[in-house]
């Protein structure tokens, strides 16, 4: 039985029909089915190349030809790691060989230059938010748009709210333990709490995003925030299959995703995607501790360890700091409540419940904020850009400023604490965190 190529559910019977409803996200969400009908459909082939000079004739390609793209389609190396342009290199030297006659490698650069194969390479990088790690991505999005007969350079990358069907695609999170989400190529988007109080009715929940597998094993579960104040996507958080991540909601609105990294000047510990918590101290080697349903946790100095929030409960096994004589009390009377977020500051801890009320281990502390959503606003909105470090994905200091933790796309924790020197920099606009700048120096990773 032949495969049919469906788009939205319509079935495709040429690239006639295609083109009426191209778009090079919705085909990739179905690429085998793609390739099988580009194979019938994309015979006899059509190799004409218009040059980039105006004066000179089109002409027949020889090497980036729909032969060429039809095998990068079917090529099964896509653990390539280095920049989308030296992939794309590695599969001309892997599809069509090693050229050494000078005449023949003029003609291959020629091609590469009238084609526009690098402005498109970068367009799609910089439309669709893909960074080198993506470049197998990037390569077969331009893949499907040469076979379509379709300019990448004019195409949409990017997922964007400015239609009313896209609108319509907003979610609300309804509160439940868990929620497993399929990858896919088509991003989640999420409605976002853009007040930092509570509304009348709302309570707090923590609710626990699992990454299932999608049809394509290549694909991730891309969670968006929209914000309705401001009327675009603010933020967008990245899972690969099989990981988790926990994220409180109010209203059916996400909140914020909680930290998976917390640090002090001494000590760093990370939560990882399987949901273990890696511990590190200066001069001390990681350690890991295997716990269950850890949503919310912070560090103290490596004497004093650290704190985890379990299933809406404190855990205070691993914390030794010094702890006032009443302190006994006021955890009883916390342990009857849910917690949903923890925080250590310098001189205190906080704990927030589902309420939104705020509760100290000290207990002559008065003046603590009422029905807020949140404990701090670093990990809420729009997210500081990050440089000096590939692939950030998530980032902590400590509470003194002068460490840092940056969480990468890889899973990597790289750690610059206070004793390495200033290896970075901290830029903000008012009140707000806009930029850090890591420069180097000497760092750890757990």
């Amino acid at each position: 039985m032949n495969r049919i190529l469906r788009i939205n559910g319509e079935a495709i019977l040429n690239f006639t029909e295609l083109k009426k409803v191209f778009s090079p996200w919705l085909v990739f969400d179905v690429l085998q089915d793609f390739i099988y009908f580009s194979k019938i459909h994309c015979l006899p082939l059509s190799d004409i190349i218009s040059p980039s000079d105006e004066t000179e004739e089109p002409y027949i390609a020889e090497y980036i030809t729909k032969e060429f793209w039809l095998n990068i389609l079917n090529f099964n190396e896509k653990t390539f790691e280095g920049p989308v342009k030296s992939y794309f290199k590695y599969l001309i030297y892997n599809l069509i060989g090693n050229i050494e006659d000078k005449e023949k490698k003029e003609q291959l650069e020629k091609e590469i230059e009238d084609l526009k194969i690098y402005q498109k390479i970068a367009h799609i990088c910089l439309k669709g938010n893909l960074r080198d790690k993506d470049a197998y991505i990037v390569i077969i999005l331009l893949a499907i748009c040469e076979l379509a007969e379709e300019d990448a350079l004019t195409m949409h990358f990017e997922n964007t709210l400015n239609s009313s069907e896209g609108k319509d695609k907003i979610l609300c999170l309804q509160a439940s333990d868990i929620l497993p989400l399929q990858a896919s190529s088509t991003p989640y988007i999420y409605a976002y709490h853009d007040s930092d109080i509570l509304k009348d009715g709302e309570t707090i929940e923590t609710v626990r995003i699992d990454a299932k597998t999608g049809t394509n094993k290549y694909d991730k579960v891309r969670i968006q925030l929209y914000s309705e104040k401001s009327k675009k996507i603010i933020s967008e958080t990245i899972l690969n299959s099989g990981e988790s991540v926990y994220c409180n909601v109010a209203g059916g609105r996400i909140i914020k995703f909680l930290p998976t990294i917390s640090l002090s000047d001494d000590m760093c510990i990370s939560r990882t995607g399987d949901g273990h918590i890696n511990i590190l101290s200066v001069d001390s080697d990681s350690w890991q501790l295997s716990v269950k349903e850890v949503s919310s946790f912070c560090t103290g100095t490596s004497k004093e360890g650290f704190i985890l929030i379990q299933n809406g409960h404190i855990n205070m096994s691993f914390y030794k700091g010094s702890l006032d004589s009443s302190w006994a009390t006021q955890l009883l009377l916390l342990n009857s409540k849910k917690i949903v977020e923890v925080k250590k500051t310098e001189n205190e801890i906080l704990f927030l419940t589902n309420d939104g009320k705020t509760y100290s281990d000290n207990p002559y502390e008065k003046n603590l904020i009422q029905n807020t959503v949140s404990l701090d606003n670093l990990n809420r909105g729009k997210k500081p850009e990050i440089t000096g470090i590939q692939n950030p994905k998530e980032f902590a200091l400590s509470n003194t400023q002068k460490s840092l933790c940056v969480k990468t796309d890889e899973g990597k924790n790289i750690i610059l604490f206070n004793k390495n020197g200033k290896d970075f920099k901290i830029s903000k606009k008012g009140e707000i965190l806009d930029k850090i700048t890591v420069y180097g120096g000497l760092s750890s990773e757990i």
